[in-house]
């Protein structure tokens, strides 16, 4: 049988910056390609599969085997024990995830899985490996799609069952009508679900129309019992 592999971007150690595990150490596992293009991705860089993956500063082959990623994650030492699988969009390597996760529960790690959340049937072949669920709604002024993706409700529903939360990216070209979209995706599944409203930024600049902005939380929070305004902490202290 041959051992899967993995096509990464980067690994490295450092600090949650969105979300509501803002302010934890992580070890991240940056997977190459993406199923979606959005206008403000800021990760542009993961949407390719490049030849080879950075760690430490320094450059090795893609594809990664198994024992090569649990070694450099082991070898981050015990600062932390979450191991945030990101991208691009990491659930577009669900054989090589299939194998992965397991070895690394083996080890100790909680999984916190980060995700366009428009992948549901791969999804379900890795849930039970995962700890954390951090799931984008992807909305229209995001994409530069008419709709937000149909994915999401069946994602959120297989999700449920585990720490999940929803975070939708605004920018100024948002509108109300697509925040009720989210909310009305979300609350359809389960009100309870936390949603972290993440303003974009682009050239070191936020929402120019910060009146905008509280009105998106403030409507969110009529229809859902938790809802959070989080820009992305990592930006804001110049890290990575």
């Amino acid at each position: 049988m041959i051992e899967p592999t993995g096509y990464m971007v980067e690994i490295f150690k450092g600090i949650q910056g969105e979300g509501l595990w803002t302010g934890e150490a992580q070890i991240f596992l940056r997977f190459a390609g993406c199923n979606l293009s959005c206008r403000y991705c800021d990760t542009e860089y993961a949407l390719t599969i490049p030849l080879r993956y950075k760690k430490n500063d320094e450059y090795y082959d893609n594809p990664v085997a198994l024992v090569e990623t649990i070694d450099i994650v082991k070898g981050y030492g015990s600062s932390s024990n979450t191991v945030s699988i990101t991208g691009g969009e990491p659930l577009l390597q669900v054989g090589y995830l299939k194998a992965l996760l397991p070895l690394l529960k083996g080890e100790g790690y909680r999984i916190y899985l980060e995700t366009n959340a428009t992948l549901p049937k791969q999804l379900s072949k890795v849930l039970k490996w995962v700890d954390i669920v951090a799931a984008d709604i992807k909305l229209p002024s995001f994409t530069g799609e008419t709709n937000i993706p149909e994915e999401h409700r069946e994602f959120l529903y297989a999700a449920r069952e585990k720490d999940l939360f929803v975070k939708v990216v605004v920018t100024d070209e948002t509108v109300m009508d697509e925040i009720s979209m989210a909310v009305d995706i979300i609350r359809g599944v389960d009100m309870n679900i936390p949603l972290v409203i993440q303003p974009a930024m682009k050239n070191g600049q936020f929402m120019k129309n910060q009146e905008r902005l509280l009105g998106f939380h403030d409507y969110a929070r009529t229809r859902l019992s938790i809802v959070r305004l989080i820009p992305q902490i990592h930006k804001l202290m110049g890290w990575k």
